[in-house]
C-alpha cells in the first residue's frame, strides 16, 4: 500500500468515521479517491489531514470530515442531480459523482473550473459538467436539482440556490451563525417553501 493509500485509509478511519458518517458509499468514495490529486504539489503530503487546504483563487478545500458530513446530510440517491457550488478543484464533484447519477459544478474562479475538468477526466469521472459561473447564480437552465452542495460559508442560503432545487429536493452549506461561530444547515423543499435545520459547528472560509 503506498502512503498516499494508508493515508486515506486513516483519513475515513480517524477522522470519518469517529464523526458519524456512516454511509457505505460516502467511506468507500473517499476511501478511493485520490485527494492529494486535487491539490498543488506542496499541499500533497497534508492532503489527508483534518483540516482544510488552500487551492489558490481564495477558494480553500473543506476538511474531510466536516464535507463528508454535509454530504451525508443530503442523503443522496442514484438517480439524483446535484448541484455542486463552489468545485475549486473538483474534488467535491468527484465523490458526489460516486453516489448520484449527474453533478453539476459550478466553480466562479477560471483557473479552477480548468482544474477541475482537466482532473475529473483523467479519473475516468464523467458524469459531470463543469461550468465557470457566478457561484450563486447556480446552473438553472439545466434542470431543477435534488440536491445542492455549497463548499464553504454563507450568510445565509442564497434564494437563487434555493430555488433551483425540485420538490423534496436539499441544499446543505454553513452558514454564520454569530460573531465567531458557523454551523452546517440543511434546507428542504416542500411545497415552494423551505425547511431549515441546524446540524452541527462547522468552520469554513467565505464564498465570495
Amino acid at each position: 500500500m503506498d502512503k498516499f493509500a494508508q493515508a486515506r485509509v486513516n483519513m475515513v478511519t480517524n477522522q470519518i468515521m469517529t464523526n458519524q458518517v456512516v454511509q457505505p458509499a460516502i467511506l468507500d468514495a473517499m476511501m478511493k479517491l485520490p485527494r492529494h490529486e486535487f491539490v498543488d504539489s506542496q499541499w500533497q503530503e497534508v492532503a489527508y489531514f483534518d483540516g482544510r487546504i488552500p487551492l489558490g483563487e481564495g477558494r480553500f478545500m473543506l476538511a474531510p470530515e466536516i464535507f463528508a458530513r454535509m454530504i451525508q446530510a443530503l442523503k443522496l440517491h442514484s438517480q439524483d442531480r446535484v448541484l455542486d457550488i463552489a468545485c475549486g478543484t473538483g474534488y467535491s464533484t468527484a465523490v458526489l459523482a460516486q453516489l448520484v447519477k449527474e453533478v453539476i459544478a459550478i466553480e466562479s474562479q477560471a483557473e479552477l473550473a480548468v482544474k477541475a475538468a482537466t482532473i475529473l477526466p483523467r479519473l475516468q469521472i464523467n458524469n459531470i459538467a463543469v461550468k465557470t459561473a457566478e457561484l450563486f447564480s447556480g446552473a438553472p437552465e439545466i434542470s431543477s436539482y435534488d440536491a445542492i452542495m455549497v463548499n464553504g460559508k454563507v450568510d445565509k442560503a442564497p434564494e437563487s440556490l434555493l430555488n433551483q432545487l425540485a420538490e423534496g429536493g436539499r441544499l446543505v452549506c454553513i452558514e454564520q451563525s454569530g460573531r465567531d461561530l458557523s454551523k452546517a444547515v440543511l434546507y428542504q423543499k416542500f411545497n415552494d417553501s423551505n425547511g431549515r435545520t441546524e446540524l452541527f459547528d462547522a468552520f469554513a472560509d467565505r464564498l465570495l
